[in-house]
Order: structure tokens, then C-alpha cells, then sequence
């Protein structure tokens, strides 16, 4: 529901006030929400168009050849920034005996502020560069390499080091590139609920060195679209 909030209120505060979280609670699933958040994620996708663009207009104007797929790409991307409405998801802690031991995870609340605690998932996503993007049903010892050859393994554009994991929290972590390296399985830490990003392979963006633009906001967007997941399971 909805509550009214003073000054000094906390996360745990309101749990308490809404009668505590549920046996079938997931707190590693929790989505909380903020308004000034999705402001300054906003503001960042703005400025990130308006450097794209300006690379492009610099590359045309240097005479850098420009391949026509990526160009496609790249114009779609920058429009899809200028439309796009963030969520503001910010990573919390809410399991109730952590926020009672350490005061620091046991935020402070503002006007407009939003948490959703999801049942259990019982999922894996896999997204990006790979022939079949799908959710799995979540099974121990499955590595990372697994539900990825699950979703038809990795397409030729995928870059093969810079494949990362959403958490349940929305919490985004690279993996370690030794979970494919040969003759080894990697064993799964993997959260139900966690969602598999395979990056594509910035060769043909080098040229206009935009990855260190780009990943941050592609980050951005999949979490989102893990906050999305964790509502809708």
C-alpha cells in the first residue's frame, strides 16, 4: 500500500508498518525504486546521445569510414536513449537481520520511493548475443556456460569477455572469464532470478571509442529489464 513518511524513516520502518515480509518473501528479488534516480539516469542517457552523435558527426567529418550496419545500429540506439523512461532501480538490502545489524543499509526514505518484494523466482534469462534469448528453469550446478548453450551458445558477434550477470538486487557483476576456459566447469552461484548478459564485440565501435560510453547505459537498461522480470514473476 501506500504510507505516509516523516523525515527520519527507514526502509525497515516501513516494512514493520506494512506487517513485515512474507515466508514466501525473495528478498534477493526486491525492486526498490527512487524519482531522483531515474532523473539522473535520464540526464545520463541525454548526454550519452548528444556524445554519440557528436562521435558520429566527428567520424563523417574525418573521413573515418563508417560500415552501414553499425551506423544503423548505433543511430537506433542513440534514439532509443532520447525516448527511453528509466526505472531508477537502486540496489538495497531488505532482509530484515541485516538492516537490524547495520544501520547503514537501512536507508533513509523519500517522497515517492517504491519497493516490490517478488515471490521466489524460479528462473535464469539469458539475453543479448546468443541465437535464442529465453528464460530457464533455474537448476543447481549449472554454470553460466550452461544456460548460455541452453539459449544456443554465443553468436559470432558476442564478445566472449564481457559477459556479465543482473542479480536479483540489480546488482550487475562481469563474470570470470575463466568460466569458459577449456576443460573446466565452472560450478553455479547463480540466484534464481539472476539474468545473463552477453555483451556484443565492440571491434566495429573502436573506431569512435564509445564502449566506455555505451556500457554503462546498456547496463542501465538490463536492469530495468530485470526489475521488469522480478515484477512480473
Amino acid at each position: 500500500g501506500y504510507y505516509a513518511i516523516g523525515e527520519k524513516d527507514t526502509l525497515l520502518e516501513v516494512i514493520n508498518r506494512a506487517g513485515g515480509l512474507k515466508e514466501t518473501a525473495y528478498t534477493p528479488g526486491a525492486v526498490f525504486k527512487r524519482i531522483q534516480i531515474a532523473e539522473q539516469q535520464k540526464k545520463s542517457y541525454l548526454l550519452t546521445a548528444d556524445q554519440l552523435e557528436r562521435s558520429l558527426i566527428d567520424a563523417a567529418s574525418s573521413g573515418v569510414p563508417i560500415d552501414g550496419e553499425a551506423y544503423i545500429g548505433l543511430t537506433t540506439f542513440i534514439e532509443k536513449l532520447r525516448i527511453v523512461e528509466p526505472d531508477g532501480r537502486q540496489v538495497v538490502e531488505i532482509d530484515l537481520l541485516k538492516l537490524k545489524r547495520d544501520p547503514n543499509l537501512n536507508l533513509l526514505l523519500q517522497n515517492g520511493d517504491e519497493l516490490h518484494v517478488p515471490n521466489r523466482s524460479s528462473s535464469i534469462s539469458v539475453v543479448g548475443e546468443v541465437l535464442s534469448s529465453a528464460s530457464h528453469i533455474h537448476r543447481d550446478g549449472l554454470s553460466i556456460e550452461d544456460y548460455i548453450k541452453l539459449s544456443g551458445g554465443m553468436t559470432k558477434g558476442a564478445d566472449r569477455n564481457k559477459v556479465f550477470v543482473i542479480l536479483p538486487n540489480g546488482q550487475a557483476i562481469l563474470s570470470d572469464e575463466k568460466f569458459f576456459s577449456k576443460g573446466r566447469k565452472a560450478s553455479s552461484n547463480l540466484l534464481p532470478g539472476s539474468t545473463i548478459v552477453v555483451s556484443r564485440n565492440p571491434d566495429p565501435f573502436d573506431a569512435f571509442k564509445l564502449v566506455t560510453v555505451i556500457t554503462p547505459i546498456l547496463s542501465d537498461l538490463a536492469i530495468s529489464a530485470a526489475s521488469i522480470a522480478a515484477i512480473n514473476n
